[in-house]
This record gives structure tokens, C-alpha cells and sequence, in this order.
């Protein structure tokens, strides 16, 4: 029976994609095949799980502020979790980050000011407010600062170096 239905909903998958464009058109696609040969499950209750409160809500005026460099007028405010770290930064103007790598994968958004960006061996790329640079693991990358900067980082997995360095500087 289900592999009757996987045929049926890959028969159907298969009249519909001639006439869909684009990722949102073959989301739809997926998820009707997907509906086409699921059994609907009862989803499993959710364990409740004890959280100290204050490891789950934060405020940006409260967290730990960090200075990565003891030379640098850059300071970040810091928030790690179990897979992640999250970093709201403030650059100053006409710095510069010398090009380099880490194992994590990072999301950067620009709030205000303007940057440079380069990632891997794409071309310098100018940023200004609301851009979101998606970095992946291990590839090389650097900026340029060309106005005070404030954006936000998400690092996976946790980012150990900085975590240590807001213990050390606590």
C-alpha cells in the first residue's frame, strides 16, 4: 500500500513540475507528496522540561560585554546556548578584520553602518543596514570596517574561544 501511494504521489510530483517555478512552488510540491504517502502519526507529547529562567530569557543590558582584543575599541555583548553563540557587536569605523577561518558556520546581520565583506574567494562586497551574510564552516573571510558597525552574530556550534574569553574577562 505505501509503495502504491510513494508512486502515486511521485506520478503526481512529476505532471505538476512542468508547470512550477521557483523554490516555493516545489515546497508545495514536496509537501503534498509528503502528505500523498504519510500515515498521519500522533505526534509523542512533549517532555516538560525544568529551565532556570534566567538561562532562557536574556537582556541586552545585562549580559556579559566583552572586549575581544585588549587593544581593540570593538566591544560585543554575548549570549551562548548548548549549539550556539549569539555576539551584538559595535565596530568602530576604518578597522579592519585580517581574512581567516573557523570550524563554524556564521550568521552576521548588519544593523547600522557600512562594510566590506569578502567571503571565500568572491569579490569585496559593500553592506550597509539590514544585509545578512551567511558564512559557512572553515572558508576564509574579511572585512572592512567604513563607519561604526553594530551587527549581531550567531556562531554553531558554540563559539568556546569567546565563551572562555567573557568568563575570563567577568
Amino acid at each position: 500500500m505505501a509503495v502504491e501511494k510513494a508512486e502515486d504521489a511521485a506520478n503526481l510530483v512529476s505532471r505538476r513540475l512542468f508547470f512550477v517555478a521557483g523554490a516555493a512552488g516545489m515546497a508545495v510540491l514536496m509537501r503534498e507528496a509528503m502528505a500523498a504517502t504519510a500515515e498521519s502519526p500522533v505526534p509523542a507529547p512533549l517532555a516538560k522540561q525544568s529551565l532556570k529562567q534566567s538561562d532562557v530569557f536574556h537582556h541586552l543590558d545585562t549580559v556579559t560585554t566583552i572586549k575581544p582584543a585588549p587593544n581593540e575599541t570593538t566591544t560585543a555583548k554575548i549570549v551562548s546556548g548548548q549549539n550556539m553563540t549569539m555576539l551584538w557587536v559595535d565596530v568602530p569605523g576604518n578597522t579592519h578584520r585580517a581574512p581567516h577561518a573557523h570550524p563554524h558556520e556564521q550568521f552576521t546581520w548588519l544593523l547600522s553602518g557600512r562594510m566590506d565583506y569578502r567571503v571565500g574567494d568572491g569579490p569585496v562586497t559593500s553592506c550597509g543596514p539590514n544585509t545578512v551574510l551567511t558564512i559557512p564552516p572553515n572558508v576564509e573571510h574579511e572585512v572592512w570596517y567604513r563607519e561604526d558597525c553594530r551587527y549581531a552574530e550567531v556562531f554553531s556550534p558554540v563559539q568556546e574561544t569567546i565563551v572562555k574569553l567573557a568568563k575570563d574577562q567577568k
